[in-house]
C-alpha cells in the first residue's frame, strides 16, 4: 500500500509531500492553517451539496523569514 501524504517534522518545520511529489516546509503558522482548512473542507462535503458549498479557496502564503522554501 502507497502513501497519499507524509508528515514529519523537519527541525522547527513541518514537512509534507503528497502523492509523492516534493516536500514542501511548512512553518507552524502555515500548518495550522492548512490544518484548519482541510479540517473545515472535510465537515462541508457531507453536510453541504456541492452547488450549495460557500467553502471557496483558502490559499496559504509564505512568510517572510522563512528558513527553508518549498
Amino acid at each position: 500500500m502507497s502513501n497519499i501524504a507524509s508528515v514529519h517534522r523537519f527541525m522547527g518545520d513541518v514537512a509534507l509531500s503528497i502523492g509523492g511529489g516534493e516536500t514542501v516546509y511548512l512553518s507552524v503558522h502555515q500548518a495550522s492553517v492548512l490544518s484548519d482548512a482541510l479540517a473545515r473542507c472535510a465537515v462541508d462535503i457531507p453536510k453541504t451539496a456541492f452547488t450549495a458549498s460557500k467553502f471557496g479557496t483558502i490559499n496559504i502564503g509564505k512568510e517572510t523569514g522563512q528558513r527553508r522554501q518549498g
